[in-house]
């Protein structure tokens, strides 16, 4: 099992036929089982689509919205080009029932009603203040290398040698988190650990 519909490279394809494919892509998401996609012209696409799908496998504790209708916030940390693909791929959706809004971060501070947090800063001491702010807070948090993922981020996306794209868990990171993830989205997981956060 994958966790999103795959689609075929598009590299060199002509305009027309890349349109079509990205309207089929985002239709994809809003209905299919989750399988494994590949990362094609712009990785930042994908990657703004599994934060998304990722919303759908996560449980956060029930006292965490101000109510029924309250949305999912996805944060994003450090990288514009996500944010507008997640916007895209967001708008008038729902997950378990709620809409989803992307908030665009500059600061640690921005993310603060956050309950999806997609890091992408580079500086080590910045990395570090961030998930030292976000430690014990019932936030899902998303990464794309390995220094943070060691810093104790719960999901690491990668690019697999077929330029699929695949994603780590950190169970124990979840766990100290207060959030639970989905059998489903295990299941999907390339690998799990249970690793503490190596802060040195």
């Amino acid at each position: 099992m994958a966790f999103l519909t795959p689609s075929l490279p598009v590299r060199n394809r002509p305009r027309p036929v890349l349109r079509w494919l990205a309207l089929l892509f985002l239709g994809w998401l809003a209905v299919a089982a989750p399988t494994s996609v590949r990362a094609e012209n712009d990785p930042a696409e994908v990657k703004a689509a599994f934060a998304y799908r990722f919303t759908l496998y996560t449980e956060w504790p029930t006292n965490l919205f101000a109510g029924a209708t309250a949305p999912i916030v996805i944060g994003v940390l450090g990288d514009a080009p996500l944010s507008e693909f997640l916007e895209k791929i967001v708008a008038g959706r729902l997950s378990q029932g709620r809409p989803v809004v992307v908030r665009r971060c500059a600061r640690a501070e921005d993310l603060a009603g956050c309950q999806v947090v997609y890091l992408r800063q580079s500086d080590r001491r910045r990395q570090l203040e961030t998930l030292t702010a976000l430690r014990g807070k019932p936030v899902l948090t998303v990464c794309d290398s390995d220094p943070y993922f060691a810093l104790g981020v719960t999901i690491k996306l990668f690019i697999r040698a077929d330029d699929s794209v695949g994603f780590w868990v950190n169970r124990l990171a979840a766990e100290q988190s207060g959030i639970k993830l989905g059998s489903r989205m295990l299941q999907c997981a390339d690998k799990i650990v249970a690793t503490p956060p190596v802060l040195k």
